[in-house]
């Protein structure tokens, strides 16, 4: 079962970093403070042996990222390409597993009937979710 997101902090929420919170149930703000972590990963040396400074929010993840803070979270994430559509895609892996869905600069999790995003911040039912024709560019299976 997916969870509901625990907003910790003022301002904006962003998808990427809501597609993780509901999988792992972390705060928003450390999925966050993780993401910043694999970003700026080697990044001390080039300035000087400062860490770059922190952002407020996580505006905008790449898909490498969102593997590698799945990944130290302890989950294993296994890439899917996509091809279809949101809706066909929750037709046919819907009732299993958790799984994260790229599509059109967006992310979104699913797992066993229920989709989540920033726009829904709870989980809601596939008929509920009004993006079911959205071409789906990648997708993960998380365990």
């Amino acid at each position: 079962m997916l969870h509901t997101p625990i907003v910790d902090r003022k301002g904006k929420v962003y998808c990427g970093p809501t597609a993780v919170a509901a999988i792992t149930g972390m705060p928003l703000s450390k999925v966050e403070k993780m993401l910043r972590r694999v970003r700026n990963e080697g990044q001390a040396d080039m300035i000087g042996g400062k860490t770059p400074r922190k952002s407020k929010a996580v505006r905008g993840i790449y898909n490498t990222e969102l593997v590698k803070v799945l990944g130290r979270a302890g989950y294993k994430v296994t890439h899917h390409a996509g091809g279809m559509t949101l809706g066909a895609l929750l037709d046919d892996r819907g009732h299993m597993g958790y799984h994260v869905v790229h599509y059109a600069h967006h992310y979104v999790s699913f797992a066993r009937g229920q989709i989540i995003d920033n726009g829904t911040l709870v989980p809601v039912d596939f008929g509920s979710f009004g993006r079911r024709a959205k071409r789906v560019k990648n997708f993960w299976e998380i365990s």
